[in-house]
């Protein structure tokens, strides 16, 4: 009888570490759609203010692959005269 009780301590104890890993998981996947989502939203900005992000290398260069890079243009349309 001492046996089953102990197994079922352990299985309960497993039990209760892969409830803390999954609550961690969840809240580490909260975490990155909070991120994945204020990327959206950048991007979003960035396209409806014209932002131009280059996507090939450059001529000349390797086939490997470069990180774009951001071009921020500003309209200068200053009325304040």
């Amino acid at each position: 009888m001492a046996a089953a009780e102990t197994e079922a301590a352990e299985l309960k104890n497993q039990v209760d570490d892969l409830d803390y890993q999954l609550s961690n998981a969840n809240h580490r996947v909260d975490k990155l759609d909070r991120h994945l989502a204020d990327a959206v939203t950048k991007v979003k900005s960035y396209e409806a203010n014209e932002v131009k992000v280059p996507t090939t290398a450059p001529s000349g260069t390797s086939d490997t692959p470069t990180k774009p890079k951001v071009i921020l243009i500003f309209n200068n349309n200053n009325n304040n005269n």
